[in-house]
């Protein structure tokens, strides 16, 4: 990091002593009386919260307020100086419409992360209005249709059965970006069924998504306020976090694609499971096996050397490295035992992209492997969004998508209604939209020369959304998988 000019600093000083501090930190002025502004109404908010005082006013008591309020400024200026990021100092971070309560110890939410979640949030809400509010699916099982109903019934039940739409966050963090779909889909959508679920190793990852319900008042619920009722019950939406270890030789692990759907599964979401949870996570016996709609996951992707050469100092000495780099412990599952309801799978197939992957993509290979298996008895998800470094990495990721059977039926590779997408931070921005004067061709010739708008992996072109460096990998498999 290049020293700053003492002219530099000596024009901050004239400003305020805390606006030279901040300088070390946010290397210029303007951010750093930005940041001055936003910690001194933090500051101001906890004292007024607290002791319900005025800032100005002049008795002995309240003078010596004001003195402990300026301290508190101070020390929380010069933690800031020494590089601990803004959010954990502030406690928060806007994420779209929310606020998302950061702590050390969990990963903060990213701009890149908030764009890609926004997008896909519109991308759901309108299919689901062009779909007449409303999904069903076929029941894979046949198993939800009534006894008394007569075989003609059966038949029509079986073919429509509804179904609420089912998202699963892994690597889920502050919870940051299920939440954000979680709102947006019940606010565009409210008499739409939902259930989102979150998971994720860490104990305070999943403390904090907790709290993150509460604190934007997502909590989950059966809406009564006369939205559309289907079989005599009113819309049920729930969003939960679960703790639970991706890599776990255990065989519990495999069944975490039917996390939450059985009895008590909302109680992450009023905080009434143990502090603890086991890391092998058990789930309850699943209710329906319609598979999950959509899988996010923002996993940790940097290779260690990265993470030394190319992080800031902040992230490195505050956030937690092990939501950034794979663990030099991963290995990959052990085989699933013979009498496995996975038994159309060899441990070969189970494990190939695991074994063979580079070990910063090992969760993505880890998270495809866990698709591909046990298709018989689960719909594959109908998308999956993936967030990742950047093209190298993007590439490597399409190839493994290329290169498996999503489901038992649909490869990704032959599927011609299957789409896969990369989208750069800004992916629903054009890069030719930028102005190069009376030459709009021009401007366009340009700009995909920089930021082309499709690349050819595997012998296949894809498409590439949006501007900025290439930050997520989008799935989606067409029309309806039965």
């Amino acid at each position: 990091m290049p020293r700053l000019p003492t002219t530099l600093i000596n024009k901050a000083h004239l400003i305020s002593p805390l606006v030279a501090l901040l300088l070390r930190a946010c290397r210029d002025i303007p951010s750093a009386q930005n940041e001055l502004r936003w910690i001194s109404e933090h500051v101001s908010r906890i004292y007024r919260n607290n002791h319900n005082t005025s800032y100005h006013s002049t008795s002995s008591a309240e003078k010596t307020l004001e003195y402990h309020e300026k301290l508190h400024l101070y020390r929380l200026c010069k933690s800031r100086s020494r590089g601990v990021p803004l959010q954990y100092i502030l406690g928060t971070q806007p994420f779209g419409d929310l606020e998302i309560r950061c702590r050390r110890g969990v990963l903060i939410p990213r701009s890149e992360t908030e764009a890609y979640t926004l997008e896909l949030a519109r991308i759901l809400v309108d299919e689901i209005r062009s779909n007449g509010s409303s999904l069903t699916v076929k029941d894979p099982d046949n198993k939800h249709t009534s006894h008394d109903q007569d075989e003609g019934q059966q038949s029509k039940s079986k073919q429509h059965q509804p179904r609420p739409l089912r998202i699963l966050d892994i690597c889920s963090g502050t919870g940051c970006i299920s939440l954000q779909l979680y709102a947006q889909l019940r606010r565009a959508c409210p008499e739409l069924d939902l259930e989102v679920v979150g998971l994720d190793i860490s104990q305070k990852a999943i403390d904090l998504s907790r709290e993150n319900i509460r604190f934007n008042k997502l909590h989950s619920h059966a809406s009564n306020s006369g939205n559309r009722i289907q079989n005599g019950k009113p819309p049920r939406q729930s969003i939960s976090y679960h703790r639970g270890d991706l890599f776990s030789p255990s065989e519990d692990i495999q069944q975490v694609l039917g996390i939450g759907s059985g009895p008590g599964s909302g109680s992450g979401s009023q905080g009434g499971q143990p502090p603890e949870e086991p890391v092998n996570l058990r789930v309850q016996e699943m209710e329906t096996k319609s598979g999950w709609d959509l899988i996010i996951s923002n996993p940790p992707y940097i290779s260690s050397k990265s993470f030394s050469k190319n992080t800031t100092r902040s992230v490195q000495n505050f956030e937690p490295k092990l939501a950034l780099v794979p663990g030099d412990d991963l290995l990959p599952p052990s085989p699933l035992p013979p009498t496995s309801t996975h038994t159309h799978l060899t441990n070969e197939e189970n494990r190939s992209l695991v074994s063979s992957c580079q070990p910063e993509d090992i969760f993505y290979a880890r998270i495809l492997d866990l698709f591909l298996s046990g298709q018989k008895q689960r719909r594959p998800p109908k998308r999956i969004l993936f967030e990742v470094a950047d093209l190298e990495q993007a590439s490597r990721v399409v190839e493994m998508m290329l290169s498996i059977s999503i489901s038992t039926t649909i490869s990704c590779s032959e599927n011609t209604n299957a789409t896969i997408e990369l989208w750069r931070d800004e992916p629903s921005s054009s890069s030719s939209s930028s102005s190069f004067g009376y030459y709009p061709e021009e401007a366009a010739e340009v700009a995909e020369e920089k930021e082309p708008k499709s690349v050819i992996i595997s012998g296949r072109e894809i498409p590439i959304r949006g501007s900025g460096n290439v930050r997520s990998v989008y799935f989606f498999a067409g029309p309806e998988i039965n």
